[in-house]
């Protein structure tokens, strides 16, 4: 499977953020895709990080 892009809402829902997450073994996570971009998100400085959206990338 192809990796996928997760689209965070940030700060207060304004501004949006994409991270691509590698998807290992051919098996998709839904739950751990959106915890690694969390993961790199906050890592970037981000707070108040919530889903938009997750598409194939």
């Amino acid at each position: 499977m192809q990796d996928v892009d997760v689209h965070l809402w940030v700060g207060d829902q304004d501004d949006v953020v994409t991270y691509t997450v590698a998807v290992e073994d051919g098996v998709f996570d839904t739950q751990e895709a959106i915890e690694k971009a969390s993961e790199r998100a906050q890592a970037d400085g981000y707070e108040d990080v919530n889903l938009k959206e997750i598409e194939a990338a």
